[in-house]
């Protein structure tokens, strides 16, 4: 039964790749038991949202071939599997803004570089319209 199978997903910047071709993942410490489905959603955001808000589609469709080959099945699919996502980088965005409030002002290279990492954080957020995107290739893809 493909829930019963555990399909871990990790951060692209927890990984890498060997030289056997396999990724080999580096840290652990956000894994945790999460719906297969929030599983699926959080792995298409953080590997085939680019910067600018796009979707890498043949990125997005070959995460859901190898998870149906591992899982045995992909979960169902609907726009609420991006809760964890949303949820996770809303804390994240919390506690950057927080670090960059208390950066030391005499600092100025510590201040610049909070102002700057705050900035360019809020400027690349994924949109409903980006999860809707990544959702409809997901779903065509379960649909073949």
């Amino acid at each position: 039964h493909a829930d019963d199978r555990a399909v871990g997903v990790h951060f692209p910047a927890s990984t890498r790749l060997a030289a056997s071709g396999r990724l080999i993942v580096l840290g652990w410490e956000h894994a945790g038991g999460q719906p297969p489905s929030w599983e699926l959603a959080n792995a298409l955001v953080d590997w085939t949202v680019t910067p600018g808000g796009g979707v890498n589609k043949a990125g997005a469709r070959a995460l859901v071939d190898g998870y149906r080959v591992k899982a045995g099945a992909v979960p169902p699919l609907d726009l609420t599997m991006f809760r964890g996502a949303v949820t996770s980088l809303a804390n994240y965005v919390f506690g950057q803004v927080q670090a960059a409030l208390d950066a030391d002002e005499d600092e100025e290279e510590d201040h610049r570089y909070a102002d700057r990492s705050v900035r360019h954080l809020l400027s690349h957020l994924p949109t409903r319209g980006t999860l809707e995107q990544l959702l409809s290739v997901a779903v065509a893809k379960t649909r073949r």
